[in-house]
């Protein structure tokens, strides 16, 4: 089982347009950008539509570099990440679809 962890937030609850609730994930005009910290360099992942599909692509970026102690937006089965995994490397997306 893959086991989400809370995001530490600097100061004040998040109001910030611009912040969100997912761990690597921030608003960037528009669109929501997923980042991730490899050591002390942070490295851009891509941009989404939703806020969602960019933590949940955040996810498997985290579990592929960090392995099973990587802090991760949402909870997983094994199966369920498994799944995403195979979906973004065959899509370049890691939300499957219902």
């Amino acid at each position: 089982m893959f086991y989400n962890s809370p995001k530490k937030t600097r100061g004040s609850p998040i109001s910030n347009s611009r912040r969100s609730k997912y761990i690597g994930i921030s608003k960037n005009n528009t669109h929501w950008q997923a980042l991730i910290n490899i050591g002390r360099t942070k490295k851009y992942i891509d941009i989404f539509v939703s806020e969602q599909e960019a933590a949940r692509t955040y996810d498997v970026y985290a579990i592929a570099i960090k392995g099973v102690d990587a802090n991760l937006n949402f909870n997983y089965t094994a199966a369920e990440m498994i799944s995403m995994i195979d979906h973004y490397l065959q899509h370049g997306s890691a939300v499957v679809p219902s």
